[in-house]
């Protein structure tokens, strides 16, 4: 917001391209997956998350606010037709007598991985904020880019491992 000098009120605006798209899509999600199975689904999901973070990285202080929308609906849309997909993965893998036990690991994770990679995240833009300041490598307002760029190879490290997973799941056939 303060780096690309937009307003409180356009920022929210901005961001409310992700749970919206999350909101209208993730039915379609679901429907994809029951009927093409999870893989296909969770794997185009996560690579249009993976291009949200390269898209991310690729901030600069010149970017346009249609960008930033661009960049967050790939998050939304791809979060929708991921997040649908895996859960039914992990449901359909599991007897109904355990489906109480996995729900409540599945709620588990999510909340630990949230906490997690907002630790993470932000621990590594503290660290990379003070790398680059030290450095002297760029103007103030260029080493919040700069850290940021990093956290986003962060997460798309991570979207790689998920994506990797997804491929070891077998294909299923419908």
């Amino acid at each position: 917001m303060n780096t690309l000098l937009v307003s409180k009120a356009d920022t929210g605006l901005i961001m409310l391209a992700t749970p919206l798209s999350m909101m209208l899509l993730s039915p379609v999600g679901g429907r994809m997956a029951d009927a093409y199975g999870s893989r296909r689904p969770a794997l185009m999901g996560l690579s249009l998350i993976a291009l949200g973070c390269v898209l991310m990285s690729l901030l600069t202080l010149e970017t346009g606010l249609a960008y930033m929308v661009i960049v967050l609906l790939c998050y939304g849309i791809g979060n929708s037709l991921s997040v649908a997909a895996i859960n039914t993965a992990i449901y359909s893998s599991v007897p109904r007598e355990h489906s109480g036990v996995v729900s409540g690991m599945v709620a588990t994770m999510r909340n630990l991985g949230q906490g997690l990679g907002v630790a993470f995240g932000g621990a590594i833009m503290a660290l990379r904020q003070s790398y680059y300041s030290a450095a002297g490598l760029a103007p103030d307002n260029r080493v919040y880019l700069l850290a940021q760029r990093d956290v986003f190879y962060f997460g798309l490290g991570i979207v790689a491992v998920s994506i990797c997973c997804m491929l070891m799941i077998p294909s299923e056939k419908k």
